[in-house]
């Protein structure tokens, strides 16, 4: 029988992220933490970890670091602090355990709102030491190097949307086992307005070859209550608990009237979550990318007025908006349909 072992297991990351919140709140040294979690630990990696001691020591040093960057993050993105000081600069320590990619990147000085700080903001790997500073507005930019990466799931801005996993590279047993976390609690009853809608959406959508899977718990987990519909691990997942679903005709068209949707369809809120399926099917790194970007100036204008406000949230929710405006017929100009497919878009 198959079993997914160690930190797999939903429940043993929450326990290892509670503690790690409770030893950064509290002060909690490296040894005090490893004396609370250790043996936990140990017995869940069953022997697959050779050095646990190092392991545990690179999730307490890597979790510090992400903690102490979000600190330096929320006080250089003050306005006061903003006005006066605009350009950050890259601040690695070097010595004999620096990395060639953080090595590269000492000194290189961008303006804050750089789109190179969305993939770059430290830490950018797992026990990265690299931080930022903020100079004045009179210091010169620098020319970025060519070619870096940063390990997946670091780089980003603290206040940008979090990285998600990549189930395509996990085994079969592993999504499946992940799945049950969820659907295997009893249903909740659901108005039957609803789920006739529910279970059209979801028909639809499997039709298409997307699983699709409706279940309100994804969505307490997650603290996303609000939310009609997302994609999530490889999945679409439907609410059954929000109301759009009783009537999304009636929704729909009083949002489109709002200027908040890109079409008043009564598919939308399907063809939206389908878009983001096709979108990370399609090019799976420009569909993350998109998650952590949005648009500003006179192109967010542009975006505003042929598609949605909705659209202005992320890059990745104007794909599925322009998507399911072209499923519904939708036309759009030149410059919204070349911005779409430089994002990942596709034709429906």
């Amino acid at each position: 029988a198959f079993s997914v072992a160690g930190v797999a297991q939903l429940d043993m990351v929450h326990e290892i992220q509670t503690s790690l919140e409770a030893a950064i709140k509290n002060g909690t040294s490296l040894s005090e933490w490893k004396a609370q979690v250790s043996e936990r630990m140990t017995r869940a990696w069953a022997g697959t970890v050779q050095r646990p001691g190092f392991r545990l020591e690179t999730i307490y040093r890597t979790n510090m670091q992400v903690a102490y960057s979000a600190g330096r993050y929320a006080a250089m993105t003050t306005p006061a602090v903003l006005e006066v000081r605009p350009i950050w600069v890259f601040d690695a320590v070097l010595d004999i355990r620096t990395t060639d990619g953080c090595k590269r990147l000492n000194g290189i000085a961008r303006r804050w709102d750089d789109s190179f700080w969305d993939t770059n903001y430290p830490p950018r790997h797992h026990r990265c030491r690299s931080g930022v500073r903020a100079i004045r507005s009179s210091s010169e930019e620098t020319e970025i190097p060519k070619n870096l990466k940063t390990d997946d799931g670091f780089g980003l801005r603290p206040d940008a949307e979090e990285w998600q996993p990549d189930p395509t590279k996990y085994i079969p047993e592993l999504q499946t086992s992940f799945i049950r976390k969820f659907t295997d609690q009893p249903a909740k009853p659901i108005k039957p307005a609803a789920l006739v809608r529910l279970e059209q959406a979801q028909k639809l959508a499997e039709s298409e070859g997307h699983q699709c899977i409706i279940n309100a718990r994804v969505f307490e987990e997650l603290q996303e209550p609000s939310a009609t519909g997302m994609y999530w691990f490889n999945t679409i997942w439907l609410n059954p608990k929000h109301p759009n679903w009783l009537n999304p005709k009636q929704v729909m068209s009083l949002a489109r009237g709002q200027n908040l949707f890109s079409t008043d369809n009564e598919q939308h809120l399907i063809w939206h979550e389908i878009g983001h399926a096709v979108h990370a099917a399609n090019d799976l790194t420009k569909y993350r990318l998109s998650r952590r970007n949005r648009f500003s100036g006179k192109t967010a204008e542009l975006v505003y007025a042929e598609v949605g406000s909705y659209a202005l949230e992320n890059n990745a929710e104007f794909v599925a908006e322009v998507y399911t405006g072209i499923r519904a017929g939708q036309k759009y100009s030149k410059k919204i349909l070349e911005l779409y497919f430089a994002l990942g878009g596709l034709n429906p």
